[in-house]
């Protein structure tokens, strides 16, 4: 976990892993970072020599060669609609983030310069913060979340590894989100201010978009406006 100095005093050049619909938007970022990105190594690609006006990579050579000149970032998103194209995917990222293990690469985390991060917040790596987010002292994003644009994340949040928080997102107090969650389009977590106790949001948990949420959300349930237990809650 690193502070958001650490983070934005890093000068290496970084390679894209894979690449998605928003590849643009990290390209965006990177450039307004002053970040150089050489290019992308993306198996779905072979043969081809630029995707996204970037160069397509060779896989072996970047992986080993030259993985100590430059950071690696995973560029292919997830999100849990089971439509064999995006388990197929899903699949593919944990692919890409297990390569960072296999191969022992550094790990960039993306920050947006329009972002506002406490540095007394802690980041992971493999990580993404969009534009005009907040992020508040005392938050925690683990490795391999995606915490997009126009986004609050209150003091004492947890954001467990592979987690998303979508687009306006807004997380308050001490919230803990478990790993591989999803957070949809303008949903809020809230954690009731009478009580020490954090509000528990599991692993794998999908809360659909706009929903509001003020208790416990046990692993593997979803919280949607047709479900008035998990919708709505006060």
């Amino acid at each position: 976990m690193r502070t958001i100095e650490e983070i934005r005093s890093n000068t290496k050049p970084i390679i894209l892993l894979g690449s998605s619909l928003t590849s643009y938007n990290l390209l965006e970022s990177c450039e307004a970072q002053g970040i150089t990105v050489l290019g992308f190594i993306d198996p779905d690609y072979q043969g081809q020599t630029h995707l996204y006006g970037k160069p397509l990579l060779d896989k072996d050579t970047y992986l080993t060669k030259y993985k100590d000149l430059v950071e690696f970032f995973v560029a292919t998103n997830w999100n849990p609609d089971p439509h064999r194209v995006t388990v197929r995917n899903n699949n593919k990222r944990d692919m890409l983030i297990s390569w960072i293990d296999e191969y022992n690469l550094t790990a960039a985390t993306l920050v947006h310069p329009t972002a506002i991060v406490s540095p007394g917040a802690l980041i992971g790596r493999n990580v993404s913060i969009g534009a005009q987010t907040m992020v508040c002292y005392g938050a925690e994003i683990h490795d391999d979340a995606s915490i997009k644009e126009q986004c609050y994340i209150s003091h004492g949040v947890k954001i467990g590894r592979n987690t998303v928080i979508q687009l306006r997102g807004c997380v308050t107090g001490d919230v803990h989100i478990g790993s591989n969650t999803y957070i949809g389009v303008g949903a809020t977590l809230l954690h009731r201010g009478a009580t020490a106790t954090p509000t528990i949001i599991g692993d794998n948990v999908l809360v659909h978009p706009n929903v509001l949420v003020f208790q416990d959300l046990p692993s593997g349930s979803t919280a949607s406006l047709r479900d008035k237990k998990f919708s709505r809650v006060f």
